[in-house]
């Protein structure tokens, strides 16, 4: 059986930091780390752990974060079909 994955991509972006900010304080964060993540990306990449067969469709825009999106996908064998849906 195979099962597809719908829902969405996003890119969470991970900061390391000391401690909360009070409120209208700005701190600097010691690390910084770019992930793909989303509801249907997370549950996709579950189901390649399990090497259960999967389709994932999640909408991928354009700009810096689509870029993230797109590559992590192909690292990871997914194959963006629909390039773009026009509306009329």
């Amino acid at each position: 059986m195979q099962t597809l994955v719908l829902g969405a991509a996003i890119v969470d972006l991970m900061m390391q930091i000391d401690r909360l900010p009070r409120s209208g304080e700005d701190i600097l964060c010691k690390k910084r780390k770019t992930v793909v993540g989303g509801c249907a990306y997370n549950v996709a990449n579950t189901l390649k752990n399990f090497d259960c067969e999967h389709d994932l469709c999640v909408p991928v825009g354009k700009g810096s974060f689509a870029d993230i999106i797109r590559r992590d996908m192909r690292e990871k064998g997914y194959k963006p079909i629909i390039q773009e849906l026009r509306r009329r």
